[in-house]
């Protein structure tokens, strides 16, 4: 592991507090000092995203909607300012096209994750 990685904040977005949990070891296993945040929604996610910035972003598209708008179009909704300059989106019901159209910055990631991949990206 290189001594030189950045110390990124991440907002880890998924209703399982296990995945989120497992999503952040995987993090700190990669970059010690990363600063991880953790939320369950997308209402959550939007509160935390309204005044600070993230370099990543890793959501699940299971997580429930919000009056009919899923959470890969909330990211697109984050003032720019704020936008991260990169998301890692994990779903089985997203495609690549759809993803680019609603959200080129993003990284798509089916389940089961692929770790090695995962890791690769980060």
């Amino acid at each position: 592991m290189s001594t030189s990685l950045p110390k990124p904040a991440v907002l880890i977005v998924d209703e399982s507090a296990e995945i989120r949990e497992n999503a952040s070891k995987s993090i700190k296993a990669i970059a010690p000092e990363s600063k991880i945040l953790e939320v369950a929604s997308i209402k959550d996610m939007m509160a935390k995203c309204a005044n600070q910035k993230f370099d990543l972003i890793i959501a699940d598209t299971r997580v429930a909607m919000v009056a009919g708008t899923g959470i890969v179009q909330y990211i697109g909704k984050i003032p720019a300012e704020f936008q991260p300059p990169a998301a890692f989106i994990v779903s089985n019901t997203v495609d690549d096209f759809e993803l680019m159209t609603e959200l080129p910055s993003a990284t798509l990631f089916k389940l089961p994750l692929d770790v090695a991949l995962f890791e690769k990206n980060f």
